[in-house]
């Protein structure tokens, strides 16, 4: 059996000052090994250290996944999911398909919304899901025509 050999001050201290967060914002159809590919953050590499650790957040809020940096070296990183989380189930299909004056889209901190395609106006905001704003557009495409 092996002896336990203690840590010393140099290997322990306050989290705060032994690695860092990032958030990144990432494609949302992007699958779960893609955020492991060191071509995904060969942009952002340089400023990843090993230890450090992305949160990566779907851009159509599709998913969150939390990763290390296992090693660090110029602009090539290696990173693994320690965990991820399907939030929606987002029809991109649908998305593309969409005709006509008004139609919904992601934006972010805004949350699904309803918008114009001809003046760019956000019609509503602030809907929780695609299948929410979804109805809501049609709900807001009935009174029109009402």
């Amino acid at each position: 059996m092996s002896k336990i050999e203690p840590l010393h001050s140099t290997e322990f201290g306050l989290a705060e000052h032994r690695y860092r967060r990032f958030s990144a914002v990432v494609p949302g159809r992007l699958d779960p090994k893609d955020l492991e590919s060191s071509d995904l953050w060969v942009h952002v590499g340089p400023q990843i250290r090993e230890g450090d650790e992305v949160r990566a957040f779907a851009d159509d809020s599709s998913f969150v996944a939390y990763l290390i940096c296992t090693f660090s070296s110029g602009s090539r990183v290696r990173m693994k999911t320690l965990a991820g989380y399907e939030l929606e189930d987002v029809d991109h299909d649908a998305l593309e398909a969409q005709k006509g004056e008004f139609y919904i889209k992601m934006r972010g901190m805004k949350k699904w919304c309803i918008m114009s395609r001809s003046t760019g106006d956000v019609i509503k905001e602030g809907l929780p899901t695609q299948s929410v704003a979804a109805r809501e557009l049609e709900d807001y495409q009935r009174a029109l025509v009402s």
